[in-house]
């Protein structure tokens, strides 16, 4: 008898666990660039695609200074860093202030920065 493989969907994943793999040592090479991604949610647009969840202000900015550390080291032409997106709200993808957060995602990426 064939067994069948479910698999739930969406795929639901921490923001926290993804984050340890969103800055690779590829990145640290002059011309790849990193890119922070504050949260993610395509359902709204295919129920079968990801979910981040539990991200916070804080797991943002420990993912933020880990991509201005690494883009240290570059020459300073270099030194860019990607961010998707500041209003990407159909997707849950945002730093714009919120009613939950207010400014923290902001706040957050301005501590990471000024490090």
């Amino acid at each position: 008898m064939t067994q069948k493989l479910h698999i739930q969907r969406p795929f639901v994943f921490r923001q926290s666990e993804i984050n340890r793999f969103m800055l690779l040592e590829l990145e640290k090479q002059e011309n790849i660039y990193p890119t922070l991604y504050p949260n993610w949610d395509r359902t709204p647009r295919n129920r079968d695609d990801a979910v981040y969840v539990k991200s916070t202000p804080a797991v943002f900015e420990d993912l933020a200074s880990r991509a201005v550390v690494q883009v240290s080291q570059k020459e300073e032409e270099h030194r860019i860093i990607f961010l998707k997106s500041w209003n990407e709200w159909g997707e849950g993808n945002y730093v714009e202030p919120d009613q939950q957060y207010g400014h923290g995602y902001v706040e957050a990426l301005q501590r990471a920065l000024n490090q």
